[in-house]
């Protein structure tokens, strides 16, 4: 029953955010996944990872305030790599974050808010059962 709850729960946040305008240090990719992190997932680290940017290079070095080169570094810090994605789970492509929904994966675009990449073309997904900080 959680899983189906969390499987709804996920394409609520989707859907509700279709219409939010991409800007950056306000609903950007990292914000569109920490949003999703915390509100389906449990996952609170907005404060861990709260740094003020308003465009993508002040983004880029907001990720190294942290200690990161990339954000996939990043989100390698938090979670582990997963090779068989599921619903929910963290994507990478073209060094944006995304979400996981079946066969696709959601990614915020600047031009049309979101744009859907099948599973084969992204380059790096995490699972987001596999978080670090709740292991410990």
């Amino acid at each position: 029953m959680i899983f189906i709850d969390k499987v709804q729960l996920t394409r609520e946040y989707v859907e509700r955010n279709a219409e939010t305008p991409f800007e950056w240090g306000v609903f950007d990719c990292g914000l569109f996944v920490l949003g999703y992190l915390k509100e389906v997932q449990g996952i609170d680290l907005i404060e861990k990872y709260s740094l003020s940017y308003t465009t993508e290079l002040g983004s880029k070095r907001a990720v190294k305030k942290y200690g990161f080169d990339t954000l996939e570094e990043l989100v390698d810090s938090e979670f582990e790599r997963a090779d068989r994605p599921k619903r929910g789970d963290l994507a990478c492509y073209e060094g944006a974050l995304g979400i996981c929904m079946d066969q696709v994966c959601v990614f915020l675009n600047i031009d049309s808010n979101y744009v859907f990449i099948p599973n084969g073309q992204v380059s790096q997904f995490w699972g987001v059962q596999c978080h670090k900080q709740s292991q410990q």
